[in-house]
């Protein structure tokens, strides 16, 4: 028959009955220390684990007991969370807060696309000119539709150049200019957009 002992577990619960092999696991593991308060039937009193003849073996191997001032470090640092997994630091924590808020800030003032993919991301720039254009999560402004498009236009992207051209024709957000419209929206078509392919063979192209 096994030797059953009992012992003292995190909280001063008492524990058990477990055998020898469990006690050598639990010290494997650092859920039980050297100075554990153990027992069975037949002992006076509950006694540090270190301190039994028959149970001295099974620390024989295992590293010394940490200074007193880095295992109460070490104990103020939070393992586990009650699900058993491992919090995440601090630092990161708190970081995603300050992130979750400023790109909160930043979608409501509509500027989202360029900070996230920087000032020479031409697809976005256009994006953010055609919700401006159509007030798309912002507020409708023709004029600052334009601008994003003019970004992303003298990049060369079609679309921008496209929709910038047709700006100029019709004087949304500038100074109507039908000859700098067509030209645009040429240089768009040149690329094969076919939006503006067919803007310039309705407005530009000669008869």
């Amino acid at each position: 028959m096994q030797e059953e002992w009992w012992y003292v577990a995190e909280g001063n619960t008492k524990t058990g009955p477990a055998s020898v092999e469990a006690l050598r696991q639990l010290l494997l593991e650092e859920r039980m220390t050297r100075q554990t308060l153990v027992w069975k039937e037949g002992c006076e009193s509950w006694t540090p684990l270190a301190e039994i003849d028959e149970l001295r073996e099974l620390t024989r191997n295992l590293p010394p007991e940490l200074p007193e001032t880095v295992a109460q470090e070490r104990s103020s640092v939070p393992l586990h969370d009650a699900a058993g997994k491992k919090p995440e630091p601090a630092k990161r924590a708190f970081g995603r807060v300050v992130a979750a808020i400023a790109i909160f800030a930043l979608v409501a003032a509509g500027g989202i696309w360029y900070v996230m993919t920087g000032p020479h991301d031409a697809q976005k720039q256009f994006e953010l000119g055609f919700k401006y254009a159509t007030g798309d999560g912002v507020p409708k402004d023709d004029a600052r539709a334009a601008e994003w498009y003019k970004k992303a236009a003298d990049q060369g992207y079609a679309e921008a150049q496209a929709m910038l051209g047709f700006s100029y024709l019709l004087g949304n957000g500038v100074i109507q200019d039908q000859e700098k419209g067509c030209s645009l929206i040429r240089l768009a078509a040149e690329q094969g957009d076919k939006t503006a392919i067919g803007e310039y063979n309705l407005f530009c192209a000669r008869k």
